[in-house]
């Protein structure tokens, strides 16, 4: 199950959700934002939460970086700036045991 939405991207990107001219590569963003962020959690020995709401945000923002960038880096750079501080609360609450999801 994928971490971020077509919805949320649409959101954070300020996309009108009945505009669906972007969805397919949207949705590649998306992939590749799970994807980045399994790759970050596996540096803590931990994995992503479909449910948690920080792991949700941080995907989101990083799919929102990845389909920015092609058009404006330089406006890209907010929403990976952005996702760090919900990833790191996702981390955070994690090792500290309130949530599930650690490797075993």
């Amino acid at each position: 199950m994928a971490y971020a939405t077509l919805a949320q991207v649409k959101e954070i990107l300020t996309l009108k959700s009945e505009d669906e001219s972007e969805k397919t590569e949207l949705e590649h963003c998306i992939t590749a934002a799970d994807a980045f962020i399994d790759a970050r959690l596996y540096q803590y020995d931990t994995s992503g939460d479909a449910g948690d709401e920080n792991c949700k945000m941080a995907a989101s923002l990083i799919a929102a970086w990845i389909f920015s960038s092609r058009r404006s880096p330089d406006e890209a750079e907010k929403f990976f700036k952005q996702h760090e501080t919900f990833l790191q609360a996702f981390i955070t609450t994690d090792i500290s045991g309130s949530i599930g999801g650690r490797r075993g």
